[in-house]
């Protein structure tokens, strides 16, 4: 999960780099740049969820050995 959260944000990173030369370039609208940062913003929270996940399963994982 976490190497996938990393790739959704090179991804997202990509597409907002994409929409704002397009707006910039007058191809593009504003609210499609606010969507491509909202979908940024979204992959960098994936990332941030999946790091969590990850402590929470190991924090599971030590206190269920530690029961053995």
């Amino acid at each position: 999960a976490l190497e996938a959260a990393k790739v959704g944000i090179t991804a997202a990173e990509e597409s907002y780099r994409v929409r704002r030369e397009q707006f910039r370039a007058g191809a593009a609208v504003a609210t499609d740049v606010v969507y491509a940062e909202a979908d940024l913003r979204r992959a960098r929270l994936e990332l941030v969820n999946a790091a969590i996940d990850i402590r929470i399963a190991r924090a599971r994982l030590n206190r269920a050995l530690e029961r053995s």
